[in-house]
């Protein structure tokens, strides 16, 4: 039995995709921060049947606000933030129908 490969992989709303392989690909969050948290939809749809679908829903939430610090020197600094999230998402084997 053979497996049914992923023919398209499509997103709605923040962010993006990358390093698409037949059955998995890379959910990249906004580069911008977000006023508050949006929902990201990503769909894959089967190569053998496209009107077989799944898809998976996240919730993308905004960076954390950290405050300006004031040092004992009297000098204010901003404590960096890491802003970088994706999420790897995979799709189980589909077995073809013969």
């Amino acid at each position: 039995m053979q497996e049914a490969a992923i023919n398209a992989w499509s997103l709605t709303g923040p962010g993006s995709l990358s390093n698409s392989t037949g059955l998995s690909v890379t959910y990249n969050s906004p580069t911008t921060n977000l006023t508050g948290g949006q929902p990201a939809t990503v769909m894959a749809t089967s190569g053998a049947d496209q009107t077989e679908r799944a898809s998976v829903q996240i919730t993308v939430n905004p960076y954390p606000r950290i405050p300006f610090q004031t040092l004992a020197n009297g000098s204010v600094r901003t404590p960096s933030v890491h802003r970088r999230r994706k999420a790897v998402l995979a799709v189980s084997p589909i077995p073809a129908t013969d």
